[in-house]
């Protein structure tokens, strides 16, 4: 079933179009979260090859990391290198089956705006496909022309806030649901709705990547955000997001820079940044109140092969004012270093 609603932006939104390699992502199993499928290799966004990824572990086991100030190479990848095929993937491949109004549907987990939101829901968004990970109930389902995944709250409980996810690139652990039990089961009895969506672009593999997506992506994933935000009335002001790898990557790239004035909230970046951002449609130096209502966490390890994008991803966004905070796990590579815990202590911090 395909969801449709209006575009919520109030003006046209300029990008800079570039082409650049994906972030692939893979991971082996651990003793806690499964987060990704098999690997492949993953482009320095500087069209200089790639690093290979395959068998890196996202779960929660590794080194400990230490909190560190700001500073940081700018660093920045330089905008060169290979253009990127593929077609966009999407909502064209909805799931058939499933109930719209059982089994682990959204009836019910609506209803009016809860605590912290803006207004009375809409109507619940319907359950194409309903799935279930470690005993949680979720759904799948096409909104807006983007596969998303959610996890319905308990019925009669309001909706107080959206949780966000933007997956890594290959999308194994969105696929596997690996990427959310932990997540989710912090999450829904504090009245958040988890939901996950697939990126709007594909790598000429034909796998879903956010390391290549841009800022016309960026409005296409802030469409899918909004029909959540009609149906369920969660705050408009504090969006909770996190991402790994290539949709880490995406956040700080143009995400923010391209919706963010729309869909503040709280970003934990996890394995993953652009260096520099681009496709600013607002300017944070202007507009004081809404950048005060975002605020980052750059999760990354010494060995991670983006660690210098993601010092400079730092950087660039404490050089626009905004809030950022880092956690530099000593000897970890890509993304084989805590995702989950970090990024609950900080989403606890701005409850």
């Amino acid at each position: 079933m395909h969801h449709s609603m209006p575009s919520p932006l109030a003006r046209p939104l300029s990008y800079f179009a570039l082409s650049l390699f994906g972030l692939g992502c893979a991971s082996t199993p651990d003793s806690s979260v499964d987060r990704s499928a098999s690997g492949g290799s993953a482009g320095s966004l500087n069209g200089s090859g790639g690093a290979n990824v395959a068998g890196q572990n996202f779960g929660t086991s590794g080194s400990a990391g230490s909190t560190v100030g700001g500073g940081g190479t700018s660093g920045g990848a330089s905008m060169g290198g290979a253009s990127v095929g593929g077609a966009s993937v999407g909502g064209n491949s909805n799931t058939s089956g499933g109930a719209n109004s059982g089994g682990a549907n959204s009836s019910g987990a609506g209803g009016t705006a809860g605590a912290g939101g803006t207004g009375p829901a809409g109507t619940p968004i319907p359950c194409d496909a309903p799935f279930s990970v470690q005993s949680l109930d979720g759904c799948l389902t096409t909104v807006e022309g983007l596969q998303v995944k959610f996890f319905p709250i308990a019925a009669g409980q309001k909706v107080s806030n959206l949780a966000v996810y933007l997956h890594s690139d290959l999308a194994g652990e969105w696929y596997n649901n690996s990427a959310f039990p932990t997540i989710v089961n912090w999450a829904r009895p504090k009245g958040f709705l988890v939901l996950a969506i697939l990126s709007p672009v594909a790598g000429s593999d034909g796998k879903p990547r956010y390391g290549i997506a841009q800022a016309p992506d960026a409005d296409k994933v802030a469409k899918t955000i909004e029909a959540f935000m009609v149906a369920y009335g969660p705050s408009r002001q504090k969006t909770f997001y996190w991402g790994v790898s290539g949709g880490a990557w995406f956040m700080t790239s143009s995400f923010i820079a391209h919706v963010g004035e729309h869909y503040p909230g709280i970003f934990a970046v996890n394995c993953g940044g652009s260096g520099r951002s681009w496709g600013w449609s607002w300017d944070p130096s202007q507009d004081t109140t809404t950048r005060g209502e975002i605020a980052l966490l750059m999760n990354y390890g010494t060995n991670d092969f983006l660690a210098t994008d993601e010092a400079g991803s730092v950087k660039d966004f404490q050089n626009r004012g905004f809030a950022v905070e880092q956690i530099v796990q000593q000897g970890a590579s890509h993304c084989n270093h805590p995702i989950d815990q970090p990024t609950i202590d900080f989403w606890t911090k701005h409850l």
